[in-house]
């Protein structure tokens, strides 16, 4: 199996296993904030660590690994590249990238297309791009696109009121980060299920700064089901709108978790996190060092045994 395999089936079983973590332990608190960050770490983690080598931390042996550094690999000289499984699977994954990165750019072209086609408004002293047509609200770093004559006024000022929390706090870049990392790992469910609660999270913190500043709970909620009669959302941006309104009033209505209820955090993390550095300490590793050591005994003997092996020179007896 090639390097890039084994680091993509690496950093795949680590963005499972944070993805799970999230899933089962802590996406039904309402630690947003440490949620947010939790996801993005986990992204962040999963992409670094197959790079790290511990074999050497745990062996604790830096003479061996001086003594690789001076060894040649001779074969390598002599080996001829063949057409493998290996070989048609590395083509399949970056045909598969390809193919992600020109859907992304596709999804950006067609978003700069849409700006074109705006003209720019202010609605509650935020200033919006106005569209036509029956397209969801939504926001792109520090843009709020907004169709005012498809709402009523009180829908209005709640969605202005939203998507400038999206705004604020920069959620375009968690978005585009959960894109980046699907481009590379499209094949992965862990990656797209990353990918969707990076976005489910983000609605959790903005539907919470929006009751925070004085909404009215039902309203806003009703508004919600509402907006939910436009007909297209860009894939790339904060929708007001998206899939699982179920879920986000089910967290609204949730009382506040109790601060005990932190220690999930440091417990999953450590986890996870041991669980994936494991992966790089393979007993392949331990046993590459142990043959190294058997040569080394073979090629340099210890000065004891040198001395028992090679034979005595007979001194020269004197002429006189």
């Amino acid at each position: 199996m090639s390097a890039l395999f084994i680091y993509l089936l690496k950093a795949n079983i680590a963005l499972c296993l944070f993805y799970l973590a999230y899933r089962l332990g802590l996406r039904r608190m309402t630690f947003y904030t440490l949620n947010r960050f939790f996801l993005l770490g986990g992204i962040a983690f999963s992409s670094l660590f197959p790079l790290v080598d511990v074999n050497d931390f745990f062996s604790r042996n830096e003479k061996l690994a001086q003594v690789t550094t001076y060894v040649p690999d001779w074969t390598s000289l002599q080996q001829v590249e063949s057409f493998t499984v290996w070989t048609l699977m590395e083509w399949t994954f970056w045909a598969g990238v390809f193919v992600m990165a020109f859907r992304l750019l596709l999804q950006m072209a067609s978003l700069l297309i849409l700006h074109l086609r705006t003209e720019p408004d202010r609605l509650f002293g935020q200033q919006v791009r106005k569209m036509k047509g029956a397209l969801t609200p939504f926001s792109f770093f520090r843009k709020i696109y907004i169709n005012p004559e498809l709402h009523s006024e009180t829908e209005l000022y709640s969605i202005v009121k939203h998507e400038q929390v999206h705004v604020k706090e920069w959620h375009t870049a968690d978005i585009m980060m959960g894109e980046i990392n699907n481009v590379f790992y499209w094949f992965n469910p862990g990656a797209w299920l990353m990918k969707s609660a990076i976005r489910e999270n983000l609605e959790f913190l903005a539907d919470r700064a929006i009751l925070r500043s004085g909404i009215n709970r039902k309203e806003y909620q009703y508004s919600l089901i509402q907006v939910n009669a436009a007909q297209y959302a860009a894939g790339i941006t904060n929708s007001f709108n998206l899939s699982h309104i179920k879920n986000r009033i089910f967290m609204m209505n949730k009382s506040r978790t109790s601060g005990v209820q932190l220690y999930r955090y440091g417990v999953l993390g450590c986890i996870v996190c041991g669980l994936l550095l494991t992966l790089n300490y393979t007993k392949a590793g331990a046993v590459v060092h142990n043959a190294i050591h058997e040569v080394k005994n073979v090629l340099i003997p210890d000065a004891a045994t040198a001395k028992d092996t090679v034979p005595a020179v007979k001194k020269p007896s004197p002429l006189w």
